[in-house]
Formats: C-alpha cells, structure tokens, sequence
C-alpha cells in the first residue's frame, strides 16, 4: 500500500471542509436568530399617532428582552455547533490516533502481528499507512532472519558432525558463507546509527 507524501498531518480537504461547516454553522445560527428576533418584533404602526406612539412604547419595552432571547438563542446555537465539530473532530482525528497509539504500544512490546485499521474519512490514514508498512517489512525481516537461524542452525550441527571423511564440504562452506552474508545483509538493513 503506498500512501502519498504529506507534509501535513490533516488534509487540505480535512481543513477546507472542517471551516465551511464551521462557518455554516455560524451564519445559519446567525440567520435563525435574526428571523427569530424580526418575527417576535414586528409590530405594526396603526393609522392614527397615538396608536403609532402606543406601539412604540411597546416595542421599546419588549426590545430588552428580544435582545435577550436573541443573544441567548445565539449563544446556544453557537455551543451546539461547537459541540458538533468537537465531535467531528473527535471522531476523525482523536479515535484514530488513540488507536495508532494502542498499535505502537503493541509493537514497543514485541507485538508486530497486527495492523492498523483506520475508516476511509479518517485523517491520519498516511500515517497509518506509514506504519502498515513498517510494521509489514519487519514481519518480512523477522521471518527472513528465522530461516536464516535455521539454515545456519542445520549447518552448525553439519560442521560438528563433519563432511565425508572428517574433511570439510565445500557445498557446506558455500551454504555457511551465503547465510552468514544474508544475515549480515539484514543487520546492516536494521542499524541504527
């Protein structure tokens, strides 16, 4: 599985579409409240001027508490969305770098058996790739080292019960140099420096 180069942990669609909602979510709280507030204050001047005067008193005396309502509605149509994009947050970052954790802790301890199982929308599936790889190439490794223990394992007891004759096999030697070389070949692969 090959996974792009990114130098970013969050995609740029990640990023794109996380503030397109975010502003959604504030001019559609910001239109609801707007609505809320005309439809609540539309009062109606009537014919005459004290009707007109009447009114307006009226809408005076109801404008603080439209205010009110209005902020109120809007703050909590502000902590909804906020909550909304925690959770999509949440659910697209934090799972699944909790569990490339639990994978990485598994493979401090000797386990590299498994791997790493992110959702198509998940945003740290280069990283997840990343370590599939990884976590693939030492399975190779480790099992390419196993055989090579037990080649040199059967050619360590062909040597101490010796060739034809008590003299050395040269298809013994051969064999005994091209592993000895494999396993270096897969030391220096693995050094660090």
């Amino acid at each position: 599985m090959e996974t792009p180069h990114t130098d970013h942990v969050l995609s740029w669609r990640f990023r794109i579409a996380f503030f397109l909602k975010f502003g959604f979510s504030v001019a559609a709280a910001a239109l609801a409240s707007g609505a809320a507030f005309y439809i609540t204050n539309n009062f109606r001047i009537g014919p005459t001027y004290g009707e007109g005067i009447r009114v307006i008193e009226r809408v005076d005396a109801a404008l603080s508490a439209s205010l009110v309502y209005s902020a109120l509605f809007q703050l909590a149509a502000a902590g909804l969305a906020v909550a909304g994009i925690a959770l999509y947050v949440s659910h697209g970052i934090a799972g699944p770098l909790v569990r490339l954790e639990k994978r990485f802790g598994a493979a401090a301890r000797g386990d590299i058996g498994g791997s790493v199982r992110l959702r198509a929308g998940d945003q740290v599936t280069a990283l997840a790739g990343a370590l599939n790889e990884a976590m693939l190439d030492l399975r190779l490794q480790v099992g390419r080292l196993r055989d090579l223990t037990g080649v040199l394992a059967e050619l360590e007891k062909r040597v101490e019960e010796g060739g034809a004759g008590g003299r050395p096999d040269p298809d013994l030697a051969s064999r005994l140099r091209t592993s000895v070389g494999a396993v270096r070949l897969d030391i220096e692969k693995w050094a660090v420096e």
